[in-house]
């Protein structure tokens, strides 16, 4: 389910009833759920969803004779980025500019985020190292570090999220700790997606996305110039999902907004251990002890995505004109978490079991509330990577882009600071 995930723990309920609210109903609104387990190609190969996405958007244009307002969360807007390639070279160059008014992305880590890499690598994540030993003897118990490690690479779309933009984007000396660091050694980029998958030891469980892991991921820039503000030759299909290295749509009109949560600590780097053999569990884990964050070191951001994969494309990536050769306007709009509030959610994350248990929580609905970050929902003024969801400032904020009207842009983080440090 989309709108509410059981119930009382509303997704999109929330901005569907706000959207009825000012007369949106089946006829005006569409919400493109896809299977999120799937690479972005498969999605098309399997599902037909591209093509399906865009019939249902050019009905939804013919009704009501006007162009469409888009709104991702969080990967649905990398979908989306990838749709627009496909639909620019499979269907026609023009088709975005005639179909698109706006495009609104809610959360989205357009240049990925560690969490996914750290749970490719070992199996493990944040969610998991913080549950407790309790929780997590059980746990392991049910689904150890290489049951785990080989459930998240079955799920090719979270390779999809790996982070992307190399040393400029996630280096020491952009985050101030690098990616990953194995017994205390920093390693680079290039070194991190070698521990992963690398040309002379490709793991069997993420060959079929290989050319992704060898060269898509590890692109900054676009390789094809433009004419005219077209681009002259089209990517291959393995690089569209790299904002960084494919160029947007030429249309013009479009206008990009990128609303997203701030103030939260979330993952930036990991400190790891070599501990196992690759056969009988990964060979890299996590050192939970090697920091009061289980291992992890942190930085800004709405708990599962940093500031930098949040903001970095909106506020300069776009700017360049390889990316964007139609220069479309993108406006950051930053909702700083619980400003009121005394204390941080994410000071003790074991608090997140008490909670759940404490509001007399089912085993099911613990588990669901560790997978998204916390129990108690924020909604209002959350900067939560869900809880935002029910931010009623940022949906106020949605109602005015599908309403025709502007929104003016917010920076609360240090993410102009990062803009101005980033060579990209």
């Amino acid at each position: 389910s989309a709108d509410f995930f059981v119930a009382g723990y509303w997704l999109w309920g929330l901005m569907i009833e706000a959207l009825a609210d000012i007369g949106y109903d089946l006829n005006s609104m569409h919400m493109a759920s896809y299977d999120w387990r799937l690479s972005f190609a498969d999605l098309e190969i399997r599902d037909r969803y591209f093509t399906r996405l865009r019939q249902q958007i050019e009905t939804l244009v013919a009704m009501n004779g006007k162009k469409a307002v888009v709104v991702g969360h969080s990967m649905g807007s990398n979908v989306w980025h990838y749709f627009m390639q496909w639909v620019t070279y499979r269907v026609h160059r023009n088709w975005i500019h005639d179909h698109i008014y706006a495009e609104v992305d809610i959360s989205s880590p357009l240049l990925g985020l560690p969490k996914a890499y750290y749970s490719l690598l070992t199996g493990d994540n944040r969610d998991f190292a913080s549950m407790g030993r309790g929780f997590s003897t059980v746990i392991t118990h049910l689904l150890n570090h290489t049951t785990r490690r080989r459930l998240w690479r079955s799920c090719s779309s979270l390779a999809m999220m790996v982070p992307i933009g190399g040393e400029a984007v996630w280096g020491v000396n952009q985050t101030g700790w690098p990616l990953l660091r194995v017994g205390g050694i920093p390693q680079n980029m290039t070194e991190a997606y070698d521990l992963l998958a690398n040309a002379d030891s490709m793991p069997d469980d993420l060959r079929r996305i290989s050319s992704w892991l060898l060269d898509g991921v590890r692109r900054a820039s676009p390789q094809h110039e433009a004419h005219r503000g077209v681009s002259t030759s089209e990517p291959p299909e393995h690089v569209w999902p790299n904002v960084l290295a494919v160029p947007l749509p030429f249309a013009p009109e479009l206008q990009k907004y990128s609303f997203y949560g701030v103030g939260v600590l979330t993952d930036v780097s990991a400190e790891v251990l070599e501990t196992g053999d690759d056969q009988s569990q990964p060979r890299l884990s996590l050192d939970k002890g090697a920091t009061e964050h289980f291992g992890f070191h942190m930085g800004n951001g709405d708990y599962a995505v940093p500031v930098r994969s949040l903001g970095l494309m909106c506020l300069k990536g776009w700017k360049d004109d390889r990316r964007n050769p139609a220069r479309m306007p993108c406006t950051i709009r930053e909702y700083l978490d619980n400003p009121t509030s005394s204390g941080s959610r994410t000071a003790n994350d074991r608090s997140t079991v008490q909670a759940a248990k404490a509001a007399g929580a089912s085993p099911a609905q613990i588990v669901t509330a560790l997978l998204t970050g916390g129990y108690s929902r924020g909604g209002q003024p959350s900067g939560d990577h869900i809880d935002i969801l029910g931010n009623e400032e940022m949906l106020e904020d949605v109602i005015k882009v599908v309403s025709g009207h502007q929104v003016e842009e917010r920076i609360i983080s240090d993410i102009q600071a990062i803009a101005d440090n980033w060579n990209g």
